[in-house]
């Protein structure tokens, strides 16, 4: 009787411990803190923004003003040191030179590809990245072109830059600085082999989701 007495006790203690440990970890009115994932486990974003954008070199930015620029992008990876980024960009800025008459912007559609380093994982994620990229520029809305300016050019691009991710649940805010390096651009030129540099800077700001 005394032995069958002891193994229900033993068997009582046994179902009751685990609610115990639980009651002693979690004290009873605080819920159990649980690190957000995304569905994907490893993350995928997409994003949609714009900002602004401009020239650096004085000889290009004396035919044109700052104007506006806007992206798509895809980040794969985003819980990952190491993030692969593609992204279609596009600008239009006012155009301003003699010999070309109408109402002018230079506008520009292009495909860039990044390797993104993050600082930091969590809600808020410092990052900077570099890549490279392929960008077609045109002349649009104008009447003639007797200017120094080609009608269309199509360029290389080296991106690089750095910006930083704000996390809220699975929507994403993303801000950037970017500095595009352009290669082989021959668009505003005053002679033969005579291109004026055509790199960029940029300043976005960016919404989307991350699954």
């Amino acid at each position: 009787m005394i032995r069958f007495t002891t193994l229900a006790s033993l068997a009582a203690l046994l179902v009751a411990s685990p609610a115990l440990a639980q009651e002693a970890i979690f004290p009873r009115g605080v819920e159990e803190i649980q690190i957000d994932s995304p569905a994907s486990v490893v993350g995928v974003t997409a994003t949609a923004g714009g900002g602004a954008e401009g020239f650096i070199e004085d000889a290009a930015t004396g035919f044109t003003q700052v104007g506006g620029a806007w992206n798509l992008r895809l980040t794969f990876l985003s819980r990952f040191i190491v993030s692969p980024e593609l992204a279609y960009i596009g600008s239009v800025q006012d155009v301003d030179a003699l010999g070309l008459t109408g109402n002018p912007s230079l506008l520009s559609n292009g495909g860039e590809a990044n390797l993104r380093v993050n600082i930091l994982p969590g809600v808020f994620q410092p990052y900077v990245f570099g890549g490279v990229g392929y960008r077609n520029y045109q002349i649009v809305n104008e009447d003639s072109n007797t200017s120094a300016i080609a009608d269309e050019d199509n360029i290389g691009i080296v991106p690089v830059g750095g910006g930083f991710t704000v996390r809220l649940d699975n929507f994403l805010l993303d801000a950037r600085g970017t500095f595009r390096w352009a290669f082989d651009d021959e668009m505003l030129s005053l002679g033969p082999d005579d291109g004026l540099g055509m790199s960029t800077w940029s300043a976005e700001l960016r919404a989307g989701v991350e699954i």
